[in-house]
């Protein structure tokens, strides 16, 4: 249902924004919505537009916000946190952004409703010529998902020292003592 509002002509980030509200509104008004309270149904477009990314958050309550980039479900605040702090940023490499994607999902796991199978695809702006229907995209094979757990072991999974068995002096003070 969303798909079909994307199938156009999108030639700028605007054109994109009013077709993904006008989706999140038919959807709204479809009998797939629940309209529960408390309930979140969101979706993520992402694809390109001139060559330049766009990400797209529908959220549940019909707002709709492009995003550098985003997460959605149960262990999104998690993947948005580690994101945030590992500095991701569209101008960086992909082979860092794939990595900092895939230590963000596994640090969701901690969620327990996240499973611990992960996919992992990067898409490439589509040839202008190309069918609008066509994606470019390359999967991560299992080799490319335990290279980048490697490299999680290596940057991420590093126990912390011991902790000392006392703080140093004057490391606290009492506000009562004055």
């Amino acid at each position: 249902m969303i798909g079909a509002y994307f199938r156009g002509n999108m030639a700028t980030p605007s054109d994109a924004m009013a077709a993904a509200k006008a989706a999140a509104e038919e959807y709204h008004a479809s009998p797939f919505f629940s309209g529960q309270e408390g309930e979140r149904e969101e979706v993520l477009v992402a694809g390109f537009i001139g060559g330049d990314p766009i990400i797209l958050h529908l959220a549940s309550n019909g707002f709709v916000e492009t995003q550098p980039y985003c997460a959605i479900g149960e262990g999104s605040n998690i993947v948005t946190v580690m994101m945030n702090q590992r500095n991701c940023s569209p101008t960086n490499a992909v082979e860092q952004v794939a990595y900092i994607v895939y230590e963000a999902k596994r640090c969701s796991e901690r969620v327990g409703s996240v499973g611990k199978d992960t996919t992992l695809a990067i898409q490439y702006p589509t040839d202008s010529r190309a069918s609008p229907k066509s994606v470019t995209m390359d999967m991560f094979s299992r080799v490319g998902l335990v290279h980048l757990t490697n490299m999680r072991d290596r940057y991420w999974l590093r126990h912390l020292p011991l902790v000392p068995k006392r703080f140093p002096k004057k490391c606290f003070v009492n506000p009562k003592a004055g």
